[in-house]
């Protein structure tokens, strides 16, 4: 700042003695005068609320889940290009191949999953892994490098969301092998061990799931194919209904940047609310109407990643 105010003196005393405007533009400041007793500066905030695409996914996909570690996303499985187990990373600037999901073959697919991290480990939880539409209990945990099968779900899920509180994950609802209709029940996991906690108040599948600090919110989803605009708070013990969505919604995603939870797209939409813990605010829509899509963020930006048959990502600046 020093230099920039004596360059701005030195600026401003050449353009008096030539009885010239100048104009000096920096650190969103702009900076106009034709002497040293008329100097003015104006405040240019940098800009908000916007989506710009940026690098796409190698492949097509929809129906993938997606979860970040440290500062990058890595995008998981779902249909599309690829072989069905493939996994992307995102470093904020490309996409790179990394190792795959553990998928036994002869079907290597994995789709309709969640994924949430406690700590510095990532988890890939439940989905079909077949494409005879087979629901799986695995559970795949990832370090950045590999993967390992741990203890798995309880019960077979798909179309289920997932999210965490501090070192506890939660899966949430989904669609019960039996049938495949949707389920109200929860299970946490520890690292090592899942637990049935208390259930949704009401069934849903194809729902969203973020936290703010404590609280883990369950967002819209279906049921019996209708989609709906339910949001459930959980603190970790019970589940209390907050305010709804604006707009019934199933397939969309959900990422928290600070205090915000921010639903994204789903039902075919462009649409975008932002959720502070009391009420849900529209913001600026995706550029194209997705569903089937996922999302996480790196640092202050989130990202829509795939979705509708795409490789397009959208980055998200609140």
């Amino acid at each position: 700042m020093t230099k920039l105010i004596a360059i701005l003196l030195l600026a401003l005393t050449c353009a008096a003695l030539h009885a010239q405007t100048l104009t000096l533009q920096g650190s969103n400041w702009t900076w106009r005068g034709t002497s040293m007793s008329d100097i003015k500066g104006e405040w240019n905030p940098p800009p908000s609320n916007y989506w710009t695409e940026v690098a796409g996914l190698p492949v097509i996909r929809y129906y993938h889940a997606a979860a970040t570690i440290g500062t990058n996303i890595y995008a998981m499985g779902g249909q599309g290009g690829g072989t069905g187990t493939n996994v992307y990373k995102y470093d904020g600037s490309t996409w790179e191949e990394v190792a795959g999901l553990p998928v036994e073959p002869p079907e290597g697919v994995l789709y309709l999953s969640a994924a949430a991290t406690i700590g510095t480990d990532m988890y890939v939880i439940g989905g079909y892994d077949s494409w005879a539409s087979e629901t799986t209990t695995n559970v795949y945990k990832f370090d950045g490098s590999t993967w390992t099968e741990v203890a798995g779900l309880p019960a077979a899920r798909v179309s289920l969301a997932a999210a965490t509180i501090g070192t506890n994950m939660y899966a949430i609802g989904g669609a019960e092998e039996s049938g495949f209709t949707a389920t109200n029940k929860v299970y946490k996991f520890d690292g090592s061990t899942w637990t049935e906690v208390a259930g949704l108040p009401a069934p849903r599948e194809e729902l969203a799931a973020a936290t703010i600090g404590t609280n883990i919110y369950a967002i819209g989803g279906s049921y019996y194919g209708v989609a709906k605009t339910n949001v459930y708070k959980f603190d970790g013990s019970v589940w209390t209904e907050v305010a709804g969505l604006p707009v019934a919604r199933s397939l969309l995603a959900a990422a928290t940047i600070g205090a915000n939870i921010y639903a994204i797209g789903g039902s075919n939409s462009t649409n975008v609310y932002r959720f502070d813990g009391s009420i849900w605010t529209e913001m600026a829509g995706l550029p194209a109407a997705r569903d089937q899509l996922a999302a996480a963020t790196i640092g202050a930006n989130a990202y829509a990643i795939g979705g509708s048959s795409s490789t397009n990502v959208y980055k998200y600046t609140p």
